[in-house]
């Protein structure tokens, strides 16, 4: 009984290990994208690659928000809008009729 837990607990950690891998290999791969964009646009200013990449992770974790909120709207089956904002009503026009602007020459 013992042997299969401390396998069951060998192959997680050895999955952990692999996702901690391909994580921080996908993190690498990101950043040496981002320098080589930063290295062809010749006059860009390098101390923006660190903002660049905290944008990352927390770009990620917001769309992680929305698709959770998406979801669980999807599943409720309320329909849900862009909560944009909303159009302003056009000025009252005045109940008189305008003239019409005089004609020179008659």
């Amino acid at each position: 009984m013992q042997k299969s837990v401390n396998s069951i607990t060998l192959s997680t950690s050895s999955t952990r290990a692999g996702l901690d891998v391909a994580f921080v290999g996908f993190v690498l791969i990101d950043i040496l994208t981002c320098m080589v964009a930063f290295a062809l646009e010749r006059k860009e200013d390098w101390t923006l690659l660190f903002p660049v990449l905290l944008q990352r992770f927390y770009y990620r974790q917001l769309m992680y928000v929305v698709l959770f909120r998406s979801v669980k709207e999807a599943v409720s089956g309320r329909p849900v809008g862009w909560r944009g904002v909303e159009p302003e009503t056009p000025p009252q026009s005045p109940k008189t009729r305008p003239r019409p602007a005089p004609v020179e020459g008659n």
